[in-house]
């Protein structure tokens, strides 16, 4: 339990890494995440941005003054969506699992990413959320990864997920269930080193 206020954080002894930990990458996030590269307030009835991935791309390219791919922008936008604000690390390994899963069915990046309908938005009903406009460090990253200067920290994983956001995001069981559900396929969690506790990717291993 953390209380934050007037920049002063109190909380439990057991609890001071892990809440200051959650401080620091807010700030960190605040601070280095730059412009943010689209705005894309108005939704359907099924919470998904109305605007078009083209659409959206043609925004961000005219704020930055530059071509950008629209792989990079649909990655830049899940990672923002499923974890913005996490440390680099972390996001690194949500590209490269969002690659990874792309690569394993064959699919395009941006229907990995916004799904059958081809609009951004919730995780509901498909793989990855995707409804928050990115700044320009979720794109940068993003880039860095496309273009090979960040690898593979995930050892190959195809799926990830946040362990805290069980029993409290929409449509989740329990994160025991979901091992034992994905370990029948063969899939085991793994940590990756620099990101939060409770982050963690499935890679296979059977």
């Amino acid at each position: 339990m953390a209380l934050a206020a007037g920049g002063l954080v109190w909380l439990f002894d057991d609890q001071v890494g892990e809440a200051v930990d959650v401080v620091s990458n807010l700030i960190g996030d605040l601070t280095n995440r730059g412009r943010r590269l689209t705005t894309s307030p108005a939704r359907n009835d099924a919470g998904r941005v109305t605007d078009t991935p083209e659409k959206l791309l043609a925004e961000a390219q005219a704020l930055l003054g530059r071509a950008i791919s629209m792989d990079a922008y649909a990655l830049a936008r899940m990672v923002r969506s499923e974890g913005g604000n996490g440390p680099v690390p972390e996001k690194q390994a949500r590209v490269w699992v969002a690659l990874n899963d792309r690569d394993a069915h064959r699919w395009s990046t941006l229907y990995t990413i916004a799904g059958p309908t081809g609009l951004f938005g919730p995780q509901r009903g498909w793989r990855y959320a995707s409804g928050s406009d990115p700044y320009e460090n979720d794109l940068y990253l993003a880039e860095a990864v496309l273009a090979g200067q960040l690898a593979d920290n995930t050892g190959g994983a195809t799926k990830f997920v946040d362990i805290d956001s069980f029993g409290v995001q929409e449509g989740t069981g329990s994160y025991e269930d979901l091992v034992e559900r994905w370990g029948k396929d063969g899939l085991a969690p793994f940590e990756v080193e620099g990101a939060r506790a409770p982050f963690r990717v499935f890679r296979r291993v059977a």
